[in-house]
């Protein structure tokens, strides 16, 4: 960091790697990115090393590209805290998310209520190991759901002929419900009487938990070539907590589900 930063005059930094965006299977670029190549790397090797790894980390691993950083995260991850808030009664209705990690190792199960004071709270109800567990977690709930979305094209997507109530979300209704949450953190911009651009205040509450915070703090921005945007998951972070949360708060405001009765009920 020194060395990067010029604040050491006795420290050298010196690291070789291929161009960003280059072709991953470029003799040439391997040879920018190691210098022992062909000589005493052999190409075979480097083949070896590609078929043991993903290409994003053979890309970091073996070319020396290192993730971009500067993209930002999808949400900021200082407003994301600044919204913890925890009320004294639980929220009433409630509308519930099921995710499932690609590998089908972790099921996540989300939360999103109405609060008395007109905001709306998302939490994790659960994250376990596999998905066993989750139709007798759904059945446990005291308090039902409006519904429990699903994502159709997802690995959750298995659950959906077992699970009572359930909500199948297509690719594009998905889209929409990731621009619902984000406008639900960042406030909404509107114009007021005089063109002066207001901000409304962001609806979203949460409790802090660890393991939607770090799906929150990675998640970055997947535009499709349609303009809509979804949660785009780096490589080794699990943003399924952030799937389930914004599926159970497309449910509670797709305008489908019954409107708010105002009476408060315990969420488990």
């Amino acid at each position: 960091d020194a060395a990067l930063a010029g604040t050491d005059d006795d420290v050298a930094y010196i690291e070789f790697s291929a161009e960003r965006g280059c072709d991953p299977l470029d003799h040439a670029q391997w040879a920018k990115a190691n210098p022992s190549y062909p000589s005493r790397t052999p190409g075979t090797a480097m083949l070896r090393m590609k078929k043991n790894l993903t290409l994003e980390s053979f890309v970091r691993e073996g070319l020396g590209v290192w993730d971009d950083t500067s993209m930002a995260t999808a949400i900021d991850v200082k407003l994301w805290a600044s919204l913890w808030d925890v009320a004294t009664s639980q929220p009433s209705p409630i509308a519930l998310g099921v995710s499932m990690s690609e590998d089908r190792k972790w099921t996540t199960i989300g939360l999103a209520g109405h609060r008395s004071d007109g905001l709306i709270h998302v939490e994790l109800v659960k994250v376990g190991r596999g998905s066993g567990w989750v139709l007798a977690r759904l059945a446990e709930m005291s308090r039902k759901p409006l519904g429990v979305g699903i994502l159709t094209s997802g690995p959750a997507g298995s659950l959906l002929p077992s699970v009572k109530n359930g909500r199948p979300v297509g690719a594009q209704e998905y889209g929409a419900m990731c621009g619902r949450f984000l406008d639900a953190v960042n406030g909404v911009s509107t114009k007021g009487d005089d063109d002066e651009v207001v901000v409304s205040e962001p609806m979203i509450r949460h409790s802090g938990q660890p393991v939607l915070n770090r799906a929150v703090g990675a998640a970055r921005k997947k535009i499709s070539k349609t303009g809509a945007m979804t949660w785009l998951e780096p490589e080794g972070v699990d943003c399924t907590p952030l799937e389930a949360v914004t599926l159970a708060l497309g449910v509670l405001t797709d305008g489908k589900a019954t409107p708010r009765s105002g009476v408060v009920m315990g969420i488990r």
